[in-house]
């Protein structure tokens, strides 16, 4: 189980560095690229990225930066919902959920024989609730921070790649050997048989 953690927290903390080193880029040697018609210009970026009384859910680089043109870039965007920006101000529930879901997994974690592909996937898994629950927990204004853009369509950070690969990985795992689902039977509670 101690191995499960390192990894998670491992993980967690490499999020946590790509978030604040792509904050450090925008708001020191990009500072033009961050969207001023958000915030007076007299105002520096870097007291915009501390101060907790800013809406950053608003607030984003204008263009960014292409690694790909049109296909991916990077742009700063403080996002204050959940994908696609859904239930924005709703930091409070997501607080919630995910302390369910990281209870529910150290559950399964402790009781259940997984095999090393499980066992990985779920603890990289666990790395990207990490990383995105640091954000929504310790950012004064509980937004997550999102900085990778697929197309024109979405924007997300490296807890989200971890959190959308692995969840895929198991399911393609799942779809692929079905019998490995067997293992959690014993975790559902089983319903008295009417007679």
């Amino acid at each position: 189980m101690g191995i499960f953690w390192l990894i998670a927290v491992v993980g967690a903390l490499i999020d946590q560095l790509s978030k604040h080193l792509i904050i450090l880029y925008f708001s020191t040697s990009n500072a033009s690229q961050v969207d001023s018609s958000v915030y007076s210009t007299d105002i520096e970026p870097i007291q915009i990225f501390a101060n907790s009384s800013l809406d950053r859910s608003i607030l984003s680089t204008q263009d960014g930066v292409d690694l790909i043109p049109g296909i991916l870039r990077i742009k700063l965007v403080y996002n204050s919902g959940v994908s696609f920006s859904w239930l924005e101000g709703f930091w409070w529930l997501f607080i919630i959920v995910a302390s369910i879901i990281l209870v529910s997994i150290a559950l399964i974690v402790a009781k259940v024989n997984l095999n090393l592909f499980e066992f990985l996937s779920s603890s990289i898994f666990t790395a990207g609730l990490l990383g995105n629950f640091a954000d929504r927990l310790f950012r004064p204004d509980h937004t997550v921070v999102d900085f990778i853009q697929y197309f024109d369509w979405f924007i997300g950070n490296v807890a989200d790649i971890f959190l959308v690969g692995s969840l895929l990985a198991l399911i393609v795992y799942y779809l692929i050997k079905p019998k490995q689902l067997d293992k959690f039977t014993h975790l559902i509670p089983s319903q008295p048989q009417n007679q």
